[in-house]
């Protein structure tokens, strides 16, 4: 009878410190050393958002000579708390969660025994089975919520496993925007294998070697700042992705106004339209594309519908949303989780007169 009355009160603790956002929020995060990621952009950003409306939120990593993101993203994400694997002093209780990136999927096996709340964060879906073995997921560790990054990655997920899902759009911060100045004859280019953009530029060279006043600028390892002058610079964008499950960088582009001739991935996003690039299926068609858009660039040619391609996305993946999403989210979570924990409490009470009574 001590020990049910012991639980009784643990768990009855546990509901007041969610109750009362004292329950702890546990990120994992990968360590980019020093260099510009958009999945961790969207970790800190959703860590932030909660922090900034009350919640207790930790960003956990594996080693100690973790660089946080501040030289990149912005120095005020520094300033959450950040815990060590290596240091093996993240104390977590039945109240509390942690958000783990697909990729870390491997982690569920080490953590299925500790008393939290898991919840798998997909923003890559090709990996999302890599560190599975074949016939089991993450269901298999307990792990019954997810979060990701669109609505048509949550309908591909849920054909996947009997998980409640839920999704939170990335954002797009309001430093993308239209210039004020002329655009200059640059192509900003992000490929996730540089080599491929190595190969459009020099096949671009090649064939139109007329046009090499043309510069392109490879667009990895800038501060998100750095990046987003040097974007809105540019006249056309440049973007080869086959695993891409949302797409930062187009989008960045758009809210840019510099239009985007890309090579569609393996998941079509929902933002891609007509209005706002190029898109092809066969990346070898892209340095002639390429060419052609400069071309009616300079000659004052383009058509209609690439001259405004920001308005493509007008009022859309802004921070505001983005807030208000992930507020909705993690309160749905934290509210499925109260909602568990009464049954649990109810259901032992109930035993208990039962014994009781017999």
């Amino acid at each position: 009878m001590e020990k049910i009355n012991e639980t009784l009160k643990n768990i009855g603790e546990a509901i007041d410190k969610i109750k009362n956002k004292e329950c702890k929020i546990v990120f994992l995060s990968p360590d980019t050393k020093g260099t510009a990621r958009a999945s961790v952009a969207y970790i800190y950003r959703q860590a932030m958002t909660l922090k900034n409306n009350g919640y207790n939120v930790s960003i956990l990593h594996e080693k100690n000579d973790y660089i946080k993101p501040g030289g990149w993203l912005g120095e005020e994400f520094d300033t959450l708390e950040h815990t060590s694997i290596e240091n093996n002093d993240l104390k977590v209780g039945p109240q509390d969660f942690i958000v783990v990136p697909e990729i870390y999927g491997n982690v569920f096996e080490q953590i299925q025994q500790l008393p939290i709340d898991k919840v798998i964060l997909v923003q890559a879906y090709d990996y999302l089975l890599d560190s599975f073995s074949p016939g089991s997921s993450w269901v298999n560790f307990d792990v019954n919520e997810c979060i990701t990054t669109s609505k048509a990655v949550a309908d591909m997920l849920d054909e996947l496993a009997d998980t409640r899902i839920q999704f939170v759009n990335p954002a797009i911060p309001d430093m993308f925007k239209k210039s004020d100045m002329p655009q200059k004859p640059i192509v900003s280019i992000h490929c996730r294998d540089q080599r491929k953009a190595a190969k459009i530029i020099k096949t671009f060279y090649l064939k139109y070697p007329l046009y090499r006043f043309i510069s392109f600028k490879d667009m990895h390892s800038m501060t998100e700042k750095d990046f987003a002058t040097n974007l809105r610079e540019s006249a056309l964008s440049v973007w080869v992705d086959d695993d891409s499950t949302f797409g930062t960088f187009p989008l960045e582009s758009i809210k840019s106004n510099v239009p985007v001739i890309g090579k569609v991935p393996n998941i079509i996003p929902e933002w891609m339209t007509d209005d706002n690039g190029i898109w092809v299926y066969d990346e070898n068609q892209i340095p002639d594309l390429i060419f052609n858009y400069m071309k009616n660039w300079m000659e004052d040619a383009l058509p209609e519908n690439l001259l405004n391609v920001s308005d493509s996305i007008k009022d859309k993946y802004t921070m505001e949303i983005f807030e208000k999403s992930t507020l909705e989210v993690y309160n749905t979570l934290l509210e499925r989780k109260v909602a568990k924990l009464i049954t649990i409490k109810e259901n032992l009470e109930k035993t208990t007169v039962e014994q009781n009574e017999n």
